[in-house]
């Protein structure tokens, strides 16, 4: 798929988050409402229709949020620094309130303050997954996660993996079975956007893909996420041909 959508071009004030169905959430962060807004669109209508339009329960918020979504469309938010409990805080939004209420709000967790080192990402599970792109003790991107049974309060694996330490040319996203993709926008040598597949069964020491998409080189204009079915779910925000965000969806099988 290649399409332009019903949302206009999109800068650094929205984040996105991809539905097990394939429906699109852009979440923004700084709205006209004066608080965090969600804006669906459906993948039933290509894109071309919202199936919500609302402001949240949650104020503004900006770089230092994060946000992921839970398979029952509950939103994840999370706060990286600058939290009264001077840890990386999780904020549940519960879809079922059409996020309008907290089912878990102002939790720390059991990681310190984050910066712009750290990137999230969400397990079926609802574990979360922190990952640290570079300065770690191991040479590597690392994986910290943090267990959804324990309320975020205990780490089940702290783990250096075989991926060297990245920056912002990368993005991450973990399957349904909680192998780690890491997507290389630029600078690989086959001069594509890259996946490269970090394997769960290997406690992410092994590679079971590294290869070039049929997408070009992206920048900072494209966000990525992974379906159901591990295609790649690639976002052009910013620069696009139909002045809308676009989608563009890429077998990676």
């Amino acid at each position: 798929m290649h399409t332009g959508s019903a949302l206009h071009e999109t800068g650094n004030d929205f984040d996105f988050a991809l539905a097990l169905n394939r429906d699109l959430f852009a979440i923004k962060k700084q709205g006209a409402s004066n608080f965090t807004e969600v804006h669906i669109l459906s993948a039933a209508h290509t894109y071309q229709q919202f199936i919500l339009n609302i402001p949240t329960v949650l104020g503004p918020t900006d770089n230092t949020w994060e946000f992921a979504l839970a398979a029952n469309r509950d939103l994840f938010a999370i706060k990286k620094q600058g939290g009264a409990s001077n840890f990386t805080e999780v904020h549940i939004l519960s879809a079922a309130s059409t996020y309008q209420q907290f089912i878990l709000n102002i939790v720390p967790t059991a990681l310190h303050p984050t910066d712009n080192t750290w990137t999230f990402a969400l397990a079926k599970n609802r574990d979360l997954f922190a990952i640290k792109t570079q300065g770690g003790g191991t040479n590597s991107t690392e994986l910290h996660v943090l267990s959804a049974v324990s309320n975020y309060q205990e780490f089940i694996l702290q783990e250096g993996t075989a991926l060297h330490p990245t920056d912002v040319n990368w993005e991450f996203a973990v399957a349904a079975n909680r192998d780690v993709f890491a997507i290389k926008k630029q600078g690989g040598a086959t001069n594509s956007t890259e996946v490269h597949v970090l394997s769960a069964l290997s406690n992410y020491k092994q590679f079971i893909l590294q290869e070039g998409t049929a997408l070009h080189p992206t920048d900072i204009n494209w966000g990525f996420a992974i379906t159901a079915g591990r295609d790649l779910f690639a976002i052009k925000k910013m620069n696009t041909g139909s002045n809308s965000t676009e989608i563009h969806i890429i077998d990676i099988q």
